[in-house]
């Protein structure tokens, strides 16, 4: 084990860690709030890049945001319901700080509202891949990518292959490029994991992890979509996994290898 993030609130800055629990829900305290709209649709970096710009930790009930010179906190409180989309999913989230709403929406340029998983109604992952609770990560509770292949695309778009471009929850050293797609079960320390599905690449990673500033050449989206893509022609990078159990990892525990997929010839 390599590194390992988190990001508290959707879309802003990574928080780099030497250790933390993963459970069926994911990492503890990743990406557990978010911004949505009005109308209750989540706010990413997709269409608002400007929010890598911000650091944000969540403790005790306590959201800290960090804007250049300048500080925040706010207290969070369970308040009004809503109903959210992301993409296909619909789900239900509280507003947690309307003090912080304020604060967004200034920083955005358009109203917008921190929320947070409704407690008494959880999103769920899609049944499919099982029964664990979601909270506004775009698909799968972990998201892991293997350094050999990142190195493998740096050899081919050198400038443009920072690790925080993917937004990876675990980064670990395999051996070869691209074998993680065929892993299906793995263990990191003391917890078991078993893969979700590739994870399909967007336009955020053509955002630079630290200035917010978007490449004009679709770069690295335009490389990774020569390389490898799924069954709709998307470009896959990393791989989701789902925790079989509840355990703590570190860095430097050591992945092994379970089972992989099998391929029909």
């Amino acid at each position: 084990m390599l590194h390992i993030y988190r990001y508290p609130l959707k879309s802003t800055q990574a928080e780099s860690l030497k250790s933390v629990e993963l459970s069926p829900d994911g990492l503890q305290g990743d990406r557990v709030m978010a911004l949505c709209d009005p109308t209750g649709q989540l706010i990413t970096g997709r269409a608002e890049s400007s929010l890598v710009l911000l650091r944000v930790t969540v403790q005790d009930q306590l959201l800290s945001v960090s804007f250049k010179n300048e500080k925040r906190d706010f207290a969070l409180k369970e308040g009004n319901r809503i109903e959210n989309r992301h993409f296909s999913a619909r789900f239900n989230s509280v507003q947690v700080s309307k003090e912080a709403d304020q604060w967004f929406s200034d920083f955005l340029g358009r109203e917008c509202h921190l929320i947070a998983q409704d407690p008494h109604n959880p999103r769920m992952i899609k049944s499919e891949y099982g029964s664990s609770k979601l909270h506004m990560p775009d698909a799968g509770p972990v998201l892991l990518l293997n350094k050999a292949t990142l190195n493998f695309l740096r050899g081919k778009c050198p400038d443009y292959c920072e690790t925080l471009r993917f937004r990876p929850n675990l980064l670990v050293d395999a051996s070869t490029a691209y074998e993680e797609h065929d892993w299906q079960e793995i263990q990191i320390g003391h917890c078991k994991l078993k893969r979700m599905k590739d994870c399909s690449r967007c336009n955020f990673t053509t955002v630079h992890p630290l200035n917010g500033v978007k490449n004009r050449h679709s770069e690295p989206l335009r490389t990774l979509s020569k390389l490898k893509v799924n069954e709709r022609g998307e470009a896959v990078f990393g791989v989701y996994f789902i925790p079989k159990n509840t355990a703590t990892i570190a860095l430097g525990d050591q992945l092994e290898i379970l089972s992989t997929l099998t391929h029909s010839q």
